[in-house]
């Protein structure tokens, strides 16, 4: 770049598809998993603006391996691939912030960065508008076109007509039920176009004990993180639930090969919904439960690829094989 030179700035857009559910269908989704036996909140609700920024100290703190494992492996599949992503979009579901990308973008020629697009789609517009304001400091020139919505029900809204490279980082796979996952990878065949790529992380079956740990941190962040599901599920139904008055609970299911979250009320409460005949009545000891983390086998992982006719070009683990980073492809 010649001295004094101003670098020509990216276009940006974003695009909310979230208004046109807020007033029905999210909140109507929270109010049925209240009223299942057992209770369920779904877990997209943990990313409002402090949940995302609470689970950004959780990828920080020493029991949580798996962005520190993934990040080294992006590291390696980038060296492999950034110098073949010219006239790319890279489109990453459940961005969250972009630190990870950041890895990959950094290893792409200087030159190559103007003529890719960074399609970010997470359900937090604050994550996204803030991934979107650092990625343009440090890559001027790369257009971002940003969706607000969710992954699931937004795939079609990415925009096409170029090659593309989806990244699917933080093993965001293993929160959906076995079906979804592989009802989604169905969706993502049918997304994917000759000479589309995929970046999928996976956290593997390990010890018990050290999956455990990692969702039961000594400073007890992700505690906080499960207890603000409360705060969003107060906005969203217009309650008035108490965040303190619920316990975090984690614990590894085998016969699922899952962790599973939970809260558990320390105290009876009252939820009363406008439109509700009844209140929903929640007792002491009751537990909600929150989210799922499936970990999965190698045998797992390639069924569920195959069988939706992609294929595994290439796959890195690190020395214990506790995670994944496969590099998939039509």
């Amino acid at each position: 770049m010649s001295e004094g030179r101003v670098p020509k700035e990216g276009e940006l857009i974003i695009q909310d598809f979230l208004p046109e559910l807020k007033g029905s269908h999210l909140a109507d989704s929270i109010v049925e998993g209240l009223l299942k036996e057992p209770k369920e909140i779904p877990s997209m609700f943990f990313y409002d603006e402090r949940g995302s920024k609470l689970y950004e100290m959780i990828t920080e703190l020493p029991e949580y391996y798996p962005p520190k494992l993934e990040k080294r492996l992006i590291a390696m599949a980038a060296d492999a691939m950034a110098h073949g992503l010219r006239g790319h979009d890279i489109v990453e579901l459940g961005s969250g912030d972009c630190s990870k990308i950041s890895i990959l973008l950094g290893r792409v020629p200087a030159e190559d960065i103007p003529t890719l697009r960074y399609v970010p789609v997470d359900f937090s517009r604050s994550a996204v508008e803030e991934s979107a304001a650092e990625l343009r400091r440090r890559f001027p020139g790369m257009d971002i076109h940003g969706i607000v919505g969710d992954f699931l029900s937004h795939l079609d809204c990415v925009p096409d007509g170029r090659r593309r490279l989806l990244v699917f980082f933080g093993s965001t796979i293993g929160n959906l039920e076995r079906e979804k996952a592989y009802d989604f990878f169905q969706e993502l065949a049918q997304v994917l176009r000759p000479g589309d790529e995929m970046l999928l992380g996976v956290d593997m079956v390990k010890d018990a004990a050290v999956m455990e740990e990692a969702y039961n941190d000594s400073q007890g962040v992700t505690a906080e993180f499960n207890r603000n599901i409360v705060n969003v599920v107060n906005r969203m139904i217009g309650s008035q639930l108490d965040p303190g008055m619920f316990e975090h609970v984690a614990f590894f299911n085998p016969e699922e090969s899952r962790i599973e979250m939970h809260l558990r009320a320390l105290a009876p409460a009252t939820v009363r919904v406008e439109g509700l005949e009844a209140p929903i009545e929640i007792q002491e000891g009751e537990m909600i439960h929150t989210e799922n983390s499936y970990k999965f086998t190698p045998e797992q992982v390639q069924g569920m690829i195959e069988g939706v006719g992609l294929s595994v070009r290439e796959s890195h683990s690190d020395e214990r094989g506790w995670f994944s980073l496969l590099r998939l492809g039509a």
